[in-house]
């Protein structure tokens, strides 16, 4: 794709990753020195001039060029490594064997230096390996470090990366999992209810709970909100995860800092810096058959089996729980370090997606949500500001009760340009419901994050 002196190209309605794509090419291509070149690329309908002197510092990705390939030349570029195309249903799979192989540094039989071509065998072998992201290395299979030392280090997304993935979770023994799971996520979520003395805790194992996002790492490069959406993470932190394993856990900052930590989690591009912040914590492995020990143990195992960096995720502290006077008193230990409140789940039971009852959430307060109806102005130092937030109840049996919250807020949540909005959903902390059915002294938390 050259460029000629005083070429002049228009390119309209680009996604993000194909106009990142064809930036990286014009980039590679652009002789910087040259004042003569005028190249527009139309975002959005918004018009973006790329002038050699912002192209000439930045970092060209090597595989863009794969975007733009059509079909026949992602097909005779596999078969040029020897890889049947057959089982290759669509481009985007095409797309993803080159990406695969070429991370993979593998290379064409002419290009091999001892002369070794490829047997049958191996062919088949390899092509599985490549559309399984899970490619060899071998005598004709360069080192993946030159490219992924190319890379840039912020770059991400989905399957896109220079580390090998396996598409087979090893935990769950090469069976397709038959839980019903939202987007792209391999497994229904475990979604806990809340605990009550009916229920006697004895034998549970007991931790924390942590104010972050809930994500699971599909094992395969890929990190997702429970909700099924993709976690834009950066590339040093999605290569240091195992590969294999399906984990569930929570991105987490430090106590009380949820907010800038589903911040950082929630950034369309990627700051390194930041995430370097971040841990995800591990409490699950959700594809492992078993109860909630053996589950725990192999999240340890590919943990350390892969020798992750306990700065970038670690397998979450239990404790089994020595009945409902340990709960209370671990319950006053945590909050009295500012802590959410603690976690329980049945030693015995296996991974089940949906609410259940194998995993319990213990607080002092109860936590509830609600829907903001109105603004009322606050009296005092609060003359002109935020006073209290008119809600509704929303849930199962709460009628759409009208109550207000008027604490929790900062100074500056209480300015109007920035209190919860009429119409957004908050979280709130209550004591207990009154003989009406509303919540006594109940608190805010947060607005409710979009994941």
């Amino acid at each position: 794709m050259p460029f000629h002196i005083g070429a002049s190209i228009i390119v309209q309605n680009l996604n993000n990753e194909t106009y990142n794509g064809l930036r990286g090419i014009v980039q590679s291509e652009l002789d910087p020195t040259s004042l003569r070149h005028n190249v527009f690329l139309i975002q959005s309908k918004k018009t973006i001039a790329l002038k050699p002197v912002n192209l000439k510092h930045a970092v060209p990705t090597q595989q863009d060029d794969i975007l733009f390939m059509s079909i026949k030349e992602l097909k005779s570029e596999l078969q040029s490594y020897n890889i049947s195309t057959d089982s290759y249903k669509d481009k985007e799979s095409l797309i993803e064997g080159v990406r695969n192989a070429r991370n993979e540094g593998w290379r064409r039989p002419t290009e091999v230096s001892t002369g070794k071509v490829p047997t049958s065998n191996d062919t088949k072998e390899n092509a599985e390996n490549v559309h399984n992201s899970k490619a060899t290395t071998s005598t004709y299979a360069a080192s993946a470090s030159a490219a992924a030392a190319s890379t840039d280090n912020n770059a991400y997304s989905a399957g896109y990366q220079s580390k090998k993935r396996s598409s087979t979770s090893t935990a769950s023994d090469g069976k397709e999992d038959k839980k019903k799971a939202k987007g792209n996520l391999p497994c229904e979520v475990a979604l806990a209810k809340t605990w009550n003395e009916s229920t006697n805790p004895t034998g549970y194992y007991m931790s924390e709970k942590l104010d972050g996002m809930r994500c699971i790492w599909d094992g395969k490069g890929n990190l997702y909100s429970r909700n099924g959406n993709l976690v834009m993470a950066p590339l040093f932190f999605l290569n240091a995860l195992p590969t294999g394993t399906v984990l569930d856990g929570e991105l987490f900052l430090e106590r009380g800092e949820f907010q800038q930590c589903m911040s950082i989690a929630r950034q369309s591009k990627p700051d390194e810096n930041d995430w370097r912040s971040l841990t995800l914590v591990v409490f699950d492995a959700p594809l492992v058959k078993g109860d909630f020990e053996t589950r725990l143990q192999a999240a340890m195992d590919a943990l350390a089996m892969h020798n992750v960096d306990a700065s970038i995720a670690k397998v979450h502290s239990h404790v089994v729980c020595r009945g409902k006077n340990h709960v209370n008193e671990e319950l006053e230990r945590v909050t009295q370090l500012d802590g959410e409140g603690l976690m329980l789940r049945n030693p015995t039971a296996e991974y089940k997606g949906g609410r259940t009852s194998d995993l319990l959430k213990v607080k002092k307060f109860f936590d509830a949500e609600a829907r903001v109806v109105g603004h009322e102005e606050g009296k005092g130092r609060n003359v002109g500001r935020l006073g209290a937030l008119v809600c509704t109840m929303i849930g199962p049996g709460s009628d759409g009760k009208k109550f207000k919250v008027g604490s929790g807020f900062s100074d500056f949540e209480r300015e109007y340009e920035n209190c919860p909005s009429i119409g957004s959903i908050i979280t709130y902390r209550y004591f207990e419901l009154t003989d009406a059915g509303k919540p006594r002294f109940p608190v805010f938390v947060r607005v409710r994050p979009s994941e």
